[in-house]
């Protein structure tokens, strides 16, 4: 498996984890907006997005949870969180719908 983390991370709409969190004294990622997160993934068509989703699901199965900040300025925004589990099966099920559509 090649290193996808950037393009893993887009899938959840946040970038690598980058920013320090003074609270938790870890660092977090932050929320993409739409061109961010379309340029990263824009090289996969349907069939690759589908391994590359499964090769995220595989890189995040030890985390029930990953954290992000809706700012990308600010270390003192608030902490957010999400399942990526969740999020990558939505993907997968987009992807399916539109194949059958």
């Amino acid at each position: 498996m090649k290193n996808n983390t950037k393009q893993f991370y887009a899938l959840l709409g946040l970038s690598e984890p980058i920013i320090t969190d003074y609270v938790t004294g870890q660092n977090v990622s932050f929320k993409l907006n739409q061109s961010e997160e379309d340029l990263i993934l824009i090289d996969f068509e349907d069939e690759s997005m589908e391994s590359l989703i499964e090769e995220a699901k595989y890189f995040f199965k030890e985390n029930d949870f990953v954290f992000y900040k809706n700012s990308r300025w600010t270390s003192s925004a608030i902490l957010h969180s999400l399942n990526p589990d969740k999020v990558l099966t939505g993907w997968q099920n987009n992807i399916r719908r539109l194949a059958t559509a």
